[in-house]
């Protein structure tokens, strides 16, 4: 893969360690949010990547069009090594279709591991959309099992946002999740290493269109 993923950071909850128990209001605001994404009919959603290390930073600008439970199209720009404008994957519910990487395109078996292991610009905003139950979930098997967690608010872009803050020792690594407090979608993720603390990705959504009517085709698999 071109860079790390940017939700790998996440995908701590299998590690040794403490479990330490969110409060309630923690615990409500992830069923919350996990209800608000797993009643998602459709999705398409543009947005904006920035990668930050070494000095430099790599932006990447991508869309993604969503159909329940498992269609998924996104697009992305902008990430160093692609052989072709855009990176591509295609997930038609049974095969994921993987372009624009060094090499033949490749095909796949669907699985929710392949279509993160396969996404190098695969964030919680979407990827929630179809994994939100292990992503969303501090239960068993869930993958903010071993993480501590805050509230606040914050204004971003114009309007007053809900902030969990996700503290993942083990990894080293702190999330702030912007989620709106009327629909409890996210709509960006800052994501930093604790020490030494700077921040190393920060996603943002530029659009969000929920339950819309979206083309059946974005979700072929292109012929073999």
């Amino acid at each position: 893969m071109p860079w790390p993923l940017a939700f790998s950071i996440l995908l701590v909850s299998q590690a040794r360690g403490a479990v330490v128990k969110p409060s309630a209001e923690v615990a409500q605001l992830l069923k919350k949010m996990r209800v608000a994404y797993s009643t998602l009919k459709s999705a398409h959603v543009t947005f904006q990547s920035h990668h930050f290390g070494n000095g430099t930073t790599i932006t990447s600008t991508s869309e993604c069009w969503f159909q329940a439970p498992n269609l998924v199209r996104v697009e992305t720009k902008g990430i160093p090594g692609l052989t072709k404008p855009l990176y591509t994957l295609v997930s038609d519910g049974t095969q994921i279709h993987i372009n624009g990487l060094p090499g033949r395109p490749m095909t796949l078996m669907y699985s929710i591991d392949q279509m993160a292991t396969n996404s190098p610009q695969m964030n919680l905003e979407v990827l929630c959309l179809w994994d939100w139950k292990r992503q969303l979930s501090t239960d068993i098997g869930g993958n903010m099992r071993l993480s501590t967690f805050g509230i606040h608010s914050d204004t971003w872009n114009g309007k007053k946002w809900t902030v969990l803050r996700e503290t993942a020792r083990s990894a080293n690594a702190v999330v702030d999740y912007y989620i709106d407090p009327a629909t409890f979608l996210m709509s960006r993720t800052i994501s930093s290493l604790i020490n030494p603390r700077q921040t190393t990705i920060d996603v943002q959504v530029k659009k969000w269109a929920i339950n819309v009517p979206v083309d059946p085709s974005l979700f072929k698999l292109a012929a073999k």
